[in-house]
């Protein structure tokens, strides 16, 4: 290496050598500090070394013959490897390469008129850092140019946010437990994640403005179907339907769209199973909106009850549910409390001939509805 370091704007040298140990398909490889080589994170890229020896210019902004694996390659430090023969059996490294910021003037916020801001946001999807795309991060900053973008949320975010920051001279927030960045033209005073989301405080000419964006789930996406395109699915679905691969032909049935749809985000149990004519019953919860992980409260989700019609010969067969919620949080008591939004079906009680479905309202009251069989 010509340098220990260099700037965003800046080149070095890397040269290698193979001690004879030549290969058509030897490689050099660059990585983000740290990362172990075929552990499943990609390069940020790499090119082959088919000779006994040589060298090129790379640096993160001239990367010409290289594969470009990142489509912009952050500020940090990246370990820089030669392997052997298209694996990862390494044949000289890691040696170690910091890549420091260029120097970007700030951009000013914008002025307040007759004391009113402006607060235009934007969500962009990146698509894997915008590695998809060439110069994907520097496609993205020219979006926020020309639309005048001062908050932008980035899900799928790579390196990406801090080099659109970096061009656009404004702040941002790469969090380490989401993967929504947040790059916004006025001041950043503090920033957090709260479940799947990220959250940032601005400055906006002195008044403090949370703002909260987020990567939903993205598995069970069944719009790919009719496109002709895995969806990600989990669970019970043929193989190729829980790929991103292109499928031998688009889904264009209905009812399958519409059940993946209902398991894009989480369904659980509620009461015992009822026998009914039909077969079993089962009232259930299902959850749209924010996941958290672990033990915290789900706020920001909300919880409705549906139900489910087992085979009376099979129960593990599925022969009916409900497309709609069955109840859906309204009341004064279901919309706030401990956890807003939230009706849980907990039991279901035959009282005079008639049946009774007790839940839970807002985690903080108890409710009741009667269930009613429809002709």
């Amino acid at each position: 290496m010509s340098a220990a370091a260099v700037a965003e704007t800046e080149t070095v040298t890397i040269s290698y050598d193979t001690g004879g140990t030549v290969g058509a398909k030897n490689w050099v490889g660059i990585f983000r500090h740290g990362v172990k080589p075929g552990t499943g994170s990609p390069s940020l890229d790499w090119r082959y070394a088919s000779a006994v020896s040589g060298s090129w210019t790379w640096g993160p902004g001239a990367r010409g013959g290289w594969t470009n694996e990142a489509s912009s390659i952050a500020p940090g430090e990246v370990d820089v490897y030669l392997f052997a023969n298209d694996g990862y059996s390494v044949l000289a490294g890691p040696t170690v390469l910091d890549i420091r910021a260029a120097s970007t003037p700030r951009t000013d916020p914008k002025p307040a008129v007759d004391g009113v801001s402006e607060l235009n946001v934007l969500t962009f999807n990146l698509w894997i850092g915008g590695s998809k795309v060439a110069n994907g991060a520097h496609q993205v900053a020219e979006v926020m140019r020309q639309a005048d973008v001062d908050v932008a949320f980035l899900p799928e975010r790579g390196d990406a946010p801090a080099n659109i920051a970096a061009e656009l001279g404004y702040d941002q927030f790469t969090p380490a437990s989401t993967n929504t960045g947040i790059v916004s033209r006025y001041p950043i005073l503090a920033t957090s994640t709260v479940g799947r989301w990220t959250k940032a405080i601005l400055d906006v000419n002195g008044t403090e403005v949370a703002v909260y964006g987020g990567h939903l789930e993205y598995r069970w996406y069944s719009e790919y179907l009719p496109r002709g395109y895995g969806a990600g699915a989990v669970g019970d679905w043929p193989a190729a339907y829980k790929s991103w691969d292109e499928l031998d032909a688009p889904v264009t049935d209905v009812d399958v769209i519409l059940e993946m749809n209902a398991q894009s985000a989480k369904i659980g149990a509620g009461p015992a199973p009822l026998r009914v004519p039909e077969g079993w019953l089962l009232l259930h919860h299902g959850v749209s909106g924010a996941m958290p992980k672990g033990f915290e409260l789900a706020h920001g989700s909300i919880y409705a009850a549906g139900a489910m019609l087992f085979d009376p010969a099979d129960p593990r067969r599925v022969i009916a549910r409900t497309m709609e919620p069955l109840l859906t949080p309204e009341t004064p008591e279901e919309i706030s409390g401990t956890l807003a939004n939230v009706v849980f079906p907990t039991a279901i009680e035959e009282i005079a001939g008639r049946r009774f479905v007790f839940y839970g309202m807002a985690d903080s009251s108890i409710g009741v509805a009667e269930l009613v069989p429809q002709q």
